[in-house]
């Protein structure tokens, strides 16, 4: 028995001393044999680790560990906390690959591995069978294992800004429990048809890829809430990829049109809709469809005006139209009285309809870039403004129930000398007030 504690104090005393070397807290790390034995969680933020000790693989009652430094490798012995449920190994920059031994972590449940070097996954991480959660932003793969098939309950998938990835295993298929897949920035070139058979899917975000097109399938994505598709070359909609009434979210770029594409319209529980389509000279009548849209968003459009009907969107809290062809806005707007937010700028707008004033839940209102030379009184309604930006008009005069508002200064920056004069005189009068 004295030889074993003898070798039992041997390792602790060697963790211990690296624990010092690397000014570990005792809070972090107990310097005490039986807490430290019996330890189940360890979170090692130390910007200068670069390594850790063999024998940290004797700590086996560790459920959690999270490491982040300057590792340039995970040490075999890793294999041997079969106990854990989350690990994390983040943002070591110099760390390129897994030693084969992770596959021995079989009760994993997270494993994030965000902002590393890595390069490719040893095929023994499709041993973690429990996996839940697996993260791998920011890292330089170039193909992912087809034994990520193995993973039939993880639920969350995060490859964004894997700038080296081009496919997609077909095998990504087998992923049935999976609800969040985020390939954001990975440059893919192609989508296996496999995808379709994500059906537990909720959200998907291919931002930034080279895709052109949607293979055919028969199956839909039917459960699908979120869907981005930003940045990418597409010329329409895949509407094969989701059930209508079940879409809440959509972020999408599409090339070569000067319409909306009408499926769209079909969507009328989208709360968020996000297109940027830079030939869009139009907006159907048929958007007062989408009465349940809390967040319009068209960027860098030809629009020259709005339908009245976008009157009807009566949920609607933000509303951005900036870089478009806009010279008015019809008086229907003034029926969005639960916007928050209203952007409008770099357009062409040379007047505001008295019905803005009907906004009184307007928070920040957005106009710079215009072609504005006056304001209507009924500004000075919206009392619950907070921003108001009139940077580069052509304002000759402000009405008097402007000044009303509790603005910050910087809102008229651009004006031109002597209306200064007004904003002072009011800025300093509610000084004295004070």
């Amino acid at each position: 028995m004295k030889k074993l504690a003898k070798i039992d104090t041997h390792w602790t005393e060697k963790i211990y001393m690296w624990a010092d070397i690397n000014d570990i807290p005792k809070t972090t790390l107990p310097r005490n044999k039986e807490l430290l034995i019996n330890l189940q969680e360890l979170h090692l933020d130390i910007s200068h680790l670069k390594g850790w000790p063999n024998e940290i693989g004797n700590l086996i009652h560790l459920k959690t560990l999270s490491l982040h430094g300057k590792l340039e490798n995970i040490p075999k012995e890793i294999g041997k906390l079969t106990a854990l449920e989350h690990l994390s190994i983040y943002h070591n920059n110099q760390l390129e690959y897994l030693p084969h031994e992770i596959g021995k972590l079989t009760n994993l449940k997270t494993l994030d591995l965000r902002g590393n070097s890595l390069k490719e996954l040893p095929k023994e991480i499709g041993n973690l069978t429990q996996l839940k959660s697996l993260v791998l932003t920011n890292n330089e793969l170039a193909r992912l294992p087809i034994e990520i098939a193995n993973l039939v309950n993880l639920e969350e998938l995060r490859l964004e800004n894997n700038h080296q990835l081009r496919r997609l295993p077909k095998e990504i298929g087998n992923l049935s429990s999976l609800k969040k897949l985020n390939l954001a920035n990975c440059f893919l070139i192609e989508l296996p048809k496999e995808i379709y058979k994500l059906t537990s899917l909720t959200s998907l975000d291919l931002t930034g890829h080279m895709i052109k097109e949607f293979p055919d399938s028969s199956n839909k994505l039917t459960n699908l809430k979120y869907l981005c598709l930003t940045l990418n070359t597409l010329s329409k909609l895949p509407m094969g990829i989701t059930n209508p009434s079940n879409l809440r979210n959509l972020y999408l770029d599409i090339d070569n049109t000067k319409d909306i594409p009408e499926e769209i319209y079909n969507f009328k529980n989208l709360t968020t809709l996000t297109l940027s389509m830079e030939e869009l000279n139009s907006l159907s009548p048929r958007i007062s469809n989408l009465s349940n849209l809390r967040r319009l968003t068209l960027y860098a459009t030809q629009l020259k005006e709005l339908p009245k009907e976008i009157g009807k969107l009566s949920k609607l809290e933000e509303l951005k139209l900036s870089d478009s062809q806009i010279k008015e806005l019809p008086k229907e707007i003034g029926m969005l009285t639960k916007l928050k937010k209203l952007n409008l700028s770099r357009s062409k707008l040379k007047k505001l309809p008295k019905e803005i004033g009907e906004l009184t839940n307007l928070e920040d209102l957005q106009l710079s870039g215009n072609q504005l030379k006056e304001l209507p009184k009924e500004i000075g309604k919206l009392t619950k403004l907070k921003k108001l930006n009139l940077n580069n008009n052509q304002l000759n005069e402000l009405p008097k129930e402007a000044i009303n508002l509790n603005l910050d200064i910087k809102a008229f920056a651009t004006l031109k000398p002597y209306l200064w004069y007004i904003i002072q005189r009011f800025i300093f009068k509610n000084f004295i007030k004070r």
